[in-house]
C-alpha cells in the first residue's frame, strides 16, 4: 500500500508539472516529461523486477528538476526481497549545438531493501553528468556517469518519440555491483 501511495504521488506530481508548463517544449532533449514502465535490477543472486515512475520539469534557462521512484522484488531461497528507491535531482542542461546537450545533476537518493524481518535504509548524495544527442527526428541517444556513495555507474540510454508528446525509452545502468534496466513509456509536455 505504501508503494502505491508513493507511485500515485509521483504520478500526480508529473501531472502538476504538465499543467504548469505554460509554454510547452516538445524538444526531444528536454527533461519536461512523465515516464512509467518496467524495471529490472540484477544484484548477485537477486533478479528483481517491478516498475518505475519518473517526472521532470525543465525551464527555458536550462535548469530542471527530476524525481524517480522504483519498486522491484524477487524471491531468493524462499525469501521475498523488496527494493525501493526514490531519487530527486536538480540539474542544468548546456546546449552544445542544435542536436546535442551536456547535463550536470546533483541530488539525493533514498534506497530501502527488505528481506523478511530485516530492513536496510540508506540515503546518499548523488552527482551525474550526461551527454544527449538527437541522432534523427525524435530519436535520441544518451551516455553518462552517475556517482552515488563511492560507487560510479555507467549509464546508456535511448529514446524514440512517436509523436511530439508520446514515446518510449530504454536505460541501462551498470556499476561494480548491479545492473539496472528501465523500459518506459514517455509523455513530454
Amino acid at each position: 500500500m505504501k508503494s502505491l501511495k508513493v507511485a500515485l504521488s509521483v504520478a500526480l506530481m508529473g501531472m502538476a508539472f504538465g499543467a504548469s508548463a505554460g509554454n510547452h517544449s516538445n524538444d526531444a532533449l528536454s527533461n519536461s516529461k512523465f515516464s512509467v514502465g518496467a524495471a529490472k535490477l540484477d544484484v548477485g543472486l537477486v533478479d528483481a523486477t517491478g516498475f518505475a515512475l519518473e517526472a521532470g520539469k525543465q525551464w527555458h534557462n536550462g535548469f530542471y528538476v527530476n524525481a524517480q521512484y522504483m519498486s522491484v522484488s524477487d524471491e531468493v531461497f524462499g525469501n521475498d526481497i523488496d527494493f525501493t528507491s526514490f531519487s530527486g535531482v536538480v540539474g542544468k542542461q548546456f546546449n552544445l549545438n542544435d542536436m546535442s546537450v551536456f547535463e550536470l545533476e546533483a541530488g539525493a537518493v533514498k534506497a530501502e531493501a527488505e528481506a523478511g524481518s530485516t530492513k536496510i535504509s540508506d540515503t546518499n548524495f548523488l552527482v551525474a553528468a550526461n551527454y544527449k544527442v538527437e541522432v534523427s527526428n525524435g530519436w535520441q541517444l544518451a551516455a553518462g556517469l552517475e556517482h552515488i556513495d563511492s560507487n560510479t555507474s555507467f549509464v546508456l540510454g535511448t529514446e524514440y518519440m512517436f509523436t511530439d508528446a508520446v514515446g518510449v525509452s530504454f536505460e541501462y545502468k551498470k556499476d561494480s555491483d548491479a545492473n539496472l534496466m528501465l523500459l518506459q513509456g514517455t509523455y513530454r509536455f
